[in-house]
Order: C-alpha cells, then sequence, then structure tokens
C-alpha cells in the first residue's frame, strides 16, 4: 500500500469537508439570521431544527414541546453528534473542541475569536479558553531528563512530546529547555573554532530546531510548524545575496583559467549570472523526463558541450528548487559517463542554490503530492547534500529601509506557513501596508508602469518592473492592454503551423492549428510595437543570451527583430532572425 503523506493545511480541509460542510456553514448561515440560534452549540441545533436536504438549510421544527421562555420554539430529544477526530489530526481535533464550546459562531473567524481577540489557530482559541491542560507534567519530565541525559536524548523526549502527547503551549516548553537540548551543538562549534568565544545565538538553536524536526517528521511526519513550534530555518531566502556570492566565486575561478558553469531552471534567474544558461539548455535535458525511469542529458562526449562538462571544476545550479529531481539525476548519470568518474555528478563540484519556499516542480494536473514527490529532496541523491545557509537579507540590510524590512518579513512568514490565513478559504489576504492593491486589469497597469507612453523606451525603467500571472491567457490579455498603450504603429507575425506527418494533415486543418495555444509558445499572431519588451524563447546565440532573457523591440522589418537586452548586467543590441513556424 502507498502510503500519502498530506499537510496540516490538507487535513484540516478535509476535516471541514467530512465534518459534513453543507451542515457547519449553513449552521453559520442560521446564527446570522436567526437570534434563538446564536444561543446554541453546534451540537444542540437538531434538537430544534430539522436539516432539509434538498435545500440544505436548517429549518425549525414544527413539533414537539415548546422551549422554555421561547414559545414559538419547539424542541425534541434529538441528539446532535460531531464525528470524532484523531488529535494527531490537530487544527480538526481543536475545530471540533470549539463547535462544543463557542455558541452562535456566524463564520469560522468568529469561531476562533476569544473575547475579541482572533486567534491565528483553533489550537490557540482552545487554549484562550482554558480546555488544554497545562505542560507542568512535561515540564518536570524534562527537567528530570536534563540532570543525567545528554542533549541528543532531551531532543529524542522533547520530539515524542510533542508528536505523541499534544503539549497545550511547545513553544513554552521549547524556550524553557532549548539551552539544555543545544548544549552538544554549542560544544561542537567551540570545538571548531578554538580561538573565537561563541555562547548560544539564534544559529545554534536554529539548528537544535532542524534536528529536532527532523525527529518530529520520523516520528509523525509532522513539522514543528503543524505541531505549535518555531519553524527552522533551513534554506537560502531571498534578498540574502545568492546570486551576488555565485558571481564572485563564477569570477574567481574563471580568472583562474578554469572553467565554472553557472545554470538556472528559469531563464530569468540564468541572466542574472555571468554566462548563465538554462539547465534544460545546458545540459540537453529530456522534454519528458518525468515520464523516463532512468534519464540522460543527450550530450556527447566528443562534443563542445561535453567537454565543457567534462573540465569543468566548479557547477552552479541556481533556483535548483524548480527542477525535477529527475533531472539532477539524468546529470549526475551523465557526469559519471563524460568524466569516466563513479563517483557523485562523476566528482565534479556541484553548487545546488534555491529556496524551497519558492516554486516547486511544475507537474502538469498533479495533487500536491505529486509535486512533493517531485521535488529534489525526494531524489536519492539529496542525502548527499551539505546544506549551508544565507541567512542575512542583504537587501533590506544595506538599503535601511523599514519598509523593505517589513515586506521580506511578511514575505518569509507566507514561505514559512506562519502568516495568518483564512480558516475557511486557506488563503492569504494581503493588506495594503504590505503591497499596493489593484481592484482592476487597468488599475493594476497603471500602478506598475505609470506615464507608460513617455517611460517606454528607458530600458532601466522597464527592467524594475513586471506583471506576473498565474496562467498563460492572463498574460496575453495583459500584453495585448498594455501594448495598446504603447504608441506607434503594431506589427503582426503570423505563424506557419503544420504537421510533421503529411498524412494526418487532413485531420488537422491549418486554421485549427493556428488556433492552438501551446504552453512555452507564442499566440498564432504575434502583435509587436516598436518599444514593446519581449521575451526570447529559444536561444540563438548562446554566449550572450539564454531562453527567457527579456529584450526591448528597437526595430521590426519583416524577417528581421532588432532587440536591446534589458539586464541588470549587460546592455547590448542582439538581431534575432524571425524564423516564427
Amino acid at each position: 500500500m502507498d502510503r500519502e503523506f498530506t499537510s496540516q493545511k490538507t487535513r484540516l480541509e478535509n476535516c471541514k469537508r467530512t465534518t459534513s460542510e453543507h451542515n457547519i456553514n449553513s449552521f453559520f448561515q442560521l446564527c446570522q439570521t436567526d437570534p434563538f440560534a446564536k444561543t446554541l452549540l453546534y451540537v444542540d441545533v437538531p434538537i430544534y431544527y430539522t436539516w432539509d436536504k434538498t435545500r440544505k438549510i436548517f429549518q425549525r421544527r414544527k413539533q414537539g414541546m415548546p422551549e422554555e421562555g421561547h414559545p414559538e420554539i419547539m424542541k425534541t430529544n434529538a441528539i446532535g453528534r460531531v464525528y470524532t477526530v484523531h488529535p494527531n489530526n490537530a487544527e480538526c481535533f481543536y475545530l471540533r473542541m470549539l463547535l462544543h464550546e463557542i455558541r452562535g459562531p456566524t463564520n469560522f473567524t468568529d469561531l476562533r475569536t476569544i473575547d475579541g481577540y482572533i486567534c491565528h489557530t483553533y489550537r490557540e482559541a482552545c487554549q484562550r479558553l482554558g480546555l488544554l491542560e497545562n505542560d507542568n507534567h512535561w515540564e518536570l519530565t524534562l527537567q528530570e531528563a536534563t540532570l543525567t541525559a545528554s542533549a541528543e536524548q532531551i531532543r529524542e523526549l522533547f520530539a515524542i512530546i510533542l508528536t505523541t502527547c499534544n503539549p497545550s503551549n511547545p513553544k513554552q516548553l521549547w524556550d524553557s529547555f532549548k539551552r539544555n537540548m543545544s548544549d552538544d551543538i554549542l560544544y561542537q562549534i567551540r570545538q571548531a573554532n578554538p580561538e573565537l568565544t561563541i555562547e548560544f545565538n539564534d544559529d545554534i538553536f536554529n539548528e537544535t530546531l532542524i534536528r529536532l524536526e527532523d525527529k518530529c517528521l520520523a516520528i509523525n511526519n509532522q513539522t514543528l510548524v503543524e505541531i505549535g513550534m518555531p519553524a527552522p530555518q533551513r534554506n537560502t531566502f531571498r534578498g540574502t545575496g545568492k546570486t551576488f556570492l555565485i558571481n564572485l566565486i563564477l569570477a574567481e575561478i574563471r580568472a583562474e583559467k578554469h572553467i565554472a558553469l553557472a545554470l538556472a531552471s528559469s531563464g530569468i534567474a540564468a541572466t542574472l549570472m555571468e554566462g548563465g544558461r538554462t539547465a534544460h539548455s545546458a545540459l540537453q535535458l529530456p522534454l519528458n523526463i518525468a515520464e523516463q525511469q532512468f534519464p540522460v542529458c543527450k550530450i556527447s562526449g566528443t562534443s563542445g558541450r561535453g567537454q565543457l562538462l567534462k573540465h569543468a571544476k566548479i557547477i552552479f545550479w541556481d533556483e535548483c528548487t524548480m527542477a525535477h529531481k529527475k533531472s539532477l539525476e539524468a546529470m549526475d548519470r551523465t557526469l559519471q559517463e563524460l568524466r569516466k568518474n563513479s563517483e557523485i555528478m562523476g566528482g565534479a563540484l556541484l553548487i545546488l542554490s534555491g529556496d524551497f519556499r519558492q516554486t516547486l516542480p511544475v507537474i502538469p494536473k498533479s495533487t500536491p503530492a505529486d509535486e512533493i514527490n517531485a521535488c529534489l529532496k525526494k531524489s536519492h541523491l539529496w542525502p548527499k547534500v551539505q546544506i549551508l545557509q544565507l541567512t542575512k537579507n542583504m537587501r533590506v540590510e544595506l538599503s535601511k529601509d523599514e519598509t523593505a524590512a517589513h515586506f521580506a518579513k511578511i514575505l518569509l512568514q507566507i514561505g514559512e506557513g506562519t502568516y495568518p490565513t483564512d480558516q475557511t478559504t486557506g488563503l492569504i489576504e494581503l493588506n495594503s501596508d504590505f503591497c499596493n492593491i489593484a481592484t482592476t486589469e487597468n488599475e493594476l497597469i497603471d500602478k506598475i508602469y505609470p506615464n507608460i507612453i513617455q517611460n517606454y523606451t528607458n530600458v532601466e525603467w522597464l527592467f524594475q518592473r513586471a506583471i506576473l500571472a498565474t496562467k498563460n491567457n492572463i498574460v496575453d490579455d495583459i500584453n495585448f492592454n498594455i501594448l495598446k498603450k504603447i504608441p506607434g504603429e503594431e506589427k503582426v507575425y503570423k505563424s506557419i503551423d503544420t504537421m510533421v506527418s503529411i498524412e494526418k494533415s487532413v485531420n488537422f486543418p491549418t486554421e485549427f492549428l493556428n488556433s492552438l495555444q501551446v504552453p512555452g509558445m507564442p499566440l498564432h499572431c504575434l502583435r509587436l510595437k516598436i518599444g514593446s519588451p519581449i521575451i526570447l524563447l529559444r536561444n540563438l546565440n548562446s554566449p550572450k543570451l539564454c531562453n527567457g532573457t527579456r529584450m526591448i523591440v528597437k526595430q521590426l522589418s519583416n524577417n528581421v527583430i532588432e532587440a536591446e537586452l534589458i539586464s541588470e548586467r549587460t546592455k547590448d543590441t542582439q538581431y534575432l532572425y524571425l524564423e516564427y513556424h
């Protein structure tokens, strides 16, 4: 039997569905419109109301005994029951507990509002109501353990308490005993750096949290956040200077006449590195790599690309978290073959950089479990990776901008899963102090590209802004509207779409092929103006360009587009020979 792992949020959504979603939402609606219902617990509703299965609403009973003080209300001996939930399914368990305690809630937020304070979780609401036992027993247990046990053993004990005993305030227990759980880590660091005076600090406690979370995952597949603990900092996040550091190392190694390769999972990330290339292009990765059991890169040992990989001293792969695990495994097999070395990566030094809080591998028509299974962490190579972190946000540090610091803090909370979410939908509500909020598409365009008629020819101005969207059709609509705002004559290039097999052309007429919107390809009618930004989809000039390179149109001819690079590193003019098929 396959084991499926789900997040706490997924389990909470499942809980809401299994707790009869229609019933509980109808209960909220009832409490909004019926004053008497505001006095009831969820489990008391069947005594006074019946459930209309067709309309999916509660209706007052017409038969029974009058309720004391409310002669218009009829009651019966009906018994209400809420599905039982295992305590390990924490938030669902506490949601159920609140349904037995809170009278007349009007929504899920109201359910976790205690004395006017909106609790972030149902567990916190239960704790504020005094429904959870105190942690005196677990505190005494840990105190006794500190007398004789090692730091490793205390971490093991604490992980068991967290995952199986449901302490009411795990953060308080952590604050009380985190030094005892970190003693061995402090000792190891002092031994490695005898010349330094090192005391307990956030980095040491973070390492303890990482080891603690590993134990919790092994015991009960729960992260520390799901248990109510602080989340450890495992990965390098945006703004810490990854790209700057990578470019420094690339320059140093190349200055010594060695080969240093810079790869990235996205074209935009590749353009930020000197000599950067997309991993798919540089490694010739198979397009259907997810479907192959043991994929390899399509690179010959005698080719120029093969020689580069064979003699490379170091290889960087930025935004690696977007890559499918089989891409890394294909690279490993290929490097072993090219370098005639059975060690991992053929003995080459590979440095992966990225942030798992950001975009994960894109798997069409997949489930969250499919995406997680495709991550690098699920590869058999991942245990061989040595993890290092850049933890200070240098972009914020250097700017000395309080708003930037606030923005970075919120982004990190969202990535860690600690930012408050709507308990009904799981969505995050962004406030106006975090970002500018636009209510229409035109308002969004005007905020990102103000005075576009005066600024559209300014390369630096264009480089600093972009609009991202979740779907290609939204991108096409926004591009079309922005293009209309740019002055000048519009030039239209039309693709020539044909079937590879002539025999099948009868079944697929030209107008049908023209109507197809293929991901990664432009529309049949490509509309451009001088000054409009474009993105390179197919690389024609490896030393200068890569897939995803941003440019601005400078000249439009029938067969040639002249464009200037929009790059933080390079401003140059390139000619792109248009073969639009």
